[in-house]
């Protein structure tokens, strides 16, 4: 059982814990922001299939990058349970080599840096992986007359990712270097196609200067409380569009779900969803969707679907990333594969309100991007044992 002195928070206590600054507590450190800026050179491979025989044979790419970021060193609880990482905000160019088919693709995006292990100031070398997401632009998209030879995607503007592992370190108290591979991504979620999307692989070298050439105490809170499971019960509505064959009118898409999740430690917390679709595309009969018989494409049922979805989500302070599994339990037509995936960002705007972006994919091929909105419902105290 637990004691009366271990009695539960109440929500809006715990994330107003969650969000306090510990600035008052580094007296170790001159300062209490330490910038840094980082230029990228990366040179590798774009991946295209044998098929699009034009592009494949200019299948190589270089890209510069441009970061603007800093080193956390404890200024709150999620700072020290991810091992101090680093955050920033870059702007990215490529060259692709394709005599202009695919346009060189330009992206403006955050980033974080996190260390494998706990960041130290006194330690030269370091290992870390990076995660990147933001919105390219400058691609020349897919058009029939103009620019029949790109197949791979049909839209100006893309949704940037980039996922790096790096080796890393540090020269001297202003210059740090990072040598690692660097996996770039761009796709528009299906609602212009063609959307085969884009996939960049290669080294990457980075130099860094830390504009404040004192390197930083990082701070370790003696008292973060032992967490105990939470429960919560999740309503949230989503919205999309997707385009189901080239040149064709986008289509409305919505998702309404209702989420139980089990916030089992401050950085993560299990998600059990049932996911309701709607897909203005179901009775159109283009595409996969020319299954439906003529004679029914006036039901409305058709429209929707049922799935049942689990996953899990990562969790730093305000922001958290999802990523899951899902099934249809019900439909009147397999239109795709009898499975689904979810990836996508969160951010706490407010106590129980969650806005946020991501991808619904059917067998890891871009479905639409859900737009969402959510709500906690049921905000349960601490279970007593």
């Amino acid at each position: 059982m637990y004691s009366q002195k271990e009695a539960p928070e109440k929500t809006a206590d715990l994330y107003k814990r969650l969000d306090a600054k510990t600035r008052g507590k580094l007296n170790g450190n001159n300062h209490k922001f330490y910038p840094q800026f980082s230029a990228a050179y990366s040179y590798g491979l774009n991946f295209i299939g044998e098929d699009n025989k034009d592009l494949a044979q200019k299948a190589n790419y270089s890209s510069l990058d441009f970061r603007g970021g800093y080193q956390t060193i404890g200024n709150n609880i999620y700072d020290q349970l991810w091992r101090y990482p680093e955050w920033g905000i870059g702007y990215y160019s490529a060259e692709l080599f394709s005599d202009g088919i695919l346009g060189n693709p330009n992206a403006v995006f955050l980033y974080i840096d996190v260390p494998f292990y706990k960041y130290n100031t006194h330690r030269k070398w370091n290992f870390s992986y990076s995660i990147g997401g933001g919105l390219s632009f400058n691609f020349r998209p897919n058009n029939p007359q103009d620019n029949p030879l790109n197949t791979l995607i049909g839209s100006y503007n893309n949704v940037y990712i980039d996922l790096a592992f790096y080796a890393n370190y540090r020269i001297n108290n202003s210059l740090n270097a990072k040598m690692g591979l660097s996996f770039v991504h761009f796709s528009n979620g299906a609602s212009a196609l063609p959307n085969t999307g884009l996939n960049l692989i290669g080294p990457k070298v980075i130099i860094q200067h830390n504009l404040v050439q004192e390197l930083p105490e990082i701070h370790q809170s003696p008292d973060v409380p032992k967490w105990v499971p939470r429960h919560g019960l999740f309503i949230y509505q989503a919205v999309g569009s997707k385009q189901v064959v080239e040149g064709g009118k986008n289509y409305l898409n919505t998702t309404t779900s209702l989420a139980y999740k089990y916030w089992w430690k401050y950085k993560g917390q299990w998600i059990g969803q049932l996911d309701l679709f709607y897909d203005g595309s179901n009775n159109s009969g283009l595409g996969a969707r020319d299954i439906v018989p003529e004679n029914d494409r006036n039901r409305n049922s058709n429209f929707y679907s049922l799935g049942a979805f689990i996953g899990y989500e990562a969790i730093y302070n305000r922001w958290s990333f999802v990523s899951g599994w899902g099934t249809y339990l019900w439909r009147n037509y397999e239109y795709t594969k009898q499975n689904y995936q979810r990836f996508g960002i969160r951010y706490r705007v407010y106590d129980g309100i969650v806005v946020g972006a991501g991808l619904k994919a059917r067998s890891f091929a871009a479905d639409y991007i859900e737009w969402s909105i959510g709500y906690n419902i049921f905000k349960s105290k601490k279970s007593k044992k």
